[in-house]
C-alpha cells in the first residue's frame, strides 16, 4: 500500500480575528503560477474571520459554500485546486475587529481599496492575478507603502516575467 503524506505549516497568529491582507502564491503541477489577493472583513456584519477561517472558505467546495471565490477562480482556469500548491502571505491584523457597524465601515472600505492597490500593482509587476477587485478606494500613503514593501519583500520579481515601472498610485484622504 501506498500512502501519501501532505504537510500545512502555519503560524498561530493566522488564527486571530481582525481586518488581514492576503496573497496566495498558487503554483499548478505544470509550473503556471498565479496570485489570489484577498482580505477578511465582512461587507455585511462588523466582523473581520480570522486568516486561517478565511482560508477555509476559500477552497470549500460544498455545493452550497458561498465564500468559496479562490476555489472558483481555479475551476474558471481549469484548474483543480487538489492539484496545485499554496503559500499564504498574510499581512495582519492591520486594523483589531470593530464592534459596531459604523466603526467596521471605514477600516473595511480602507482594506477593499488596499486589496485593490496591491492586486493592481503585482498585475502590473507582471503577476497573474486572479480574481475581481473592488473599485479602487482610498488607501493611507503610509499603510499603502509599507504593504507594499512587505509584498515585495515576500514576491519580488515574478519569474519569466518582465517587470513594468509603473507602481501603483497611493491614495491618499482629503481633508
Amino acid at each position: 500500500m501506498k500512502l501519501e503524506v501532505s504537510r500545512a505549516v502555519f503560524d498561530g497568529a493566522i488564527l486571530k480575528r481582525g481586518f488581514w491582507l492576503y496573497l496566495v502564491d498558487v503554483v499548478t503541477t505544470g509550473g503556471r503560477r498565479a496570485v489570489y489577493v484577498g482580505r477578511t472583513g465582512d461587507t455585511s456584519s462588523p466582523y473581520a474571520a480570522s486568516l486561517f477561517a478565511r482560508m477555509t472558505g476559500h477552497l470549500n467546495d460544498r455545493k452550497s459554500a458561498r465564500a468559496n471565490s479562490l476555489l472558483k477562480r481555479l475551476v474558471e482556469q481549469d484548474l483543480a485546486c487538489e492539484d496545485c500548491s499554496y503559500r499564504l502571505v498574510g499581512i495582519g491584523p492591520i486594523f483589531k475587529q470593530q464592534a459596531t457597524m459604523d466603526e467596521h465601515k471605514p477600516l473595511r472600505d480602507q482594506m477593499a481599496g488596499l486589496e485593490r492597490a496591491v492586486a493592481d500593482y503585482l498585475r502590473e509587476k507582471g503577476y497573474d492575478v486572479l480574481g475581481d477587485h473592488p473599485r479602487p478606494r482610498m488607501v493611507e500613503a503610509e499603510l499603502l507603502a509599507t504593504t507594499l514593501n512587505l509584498v515585495d519583500q515576500e514576491f519580488g520579481v515574478p519569474p519569466n516575467k518582465q517587470m513594468r515601472t509603473r507602481p501603483a498610485q497611493a491614495m491618499v484622504p482629503r481633508h
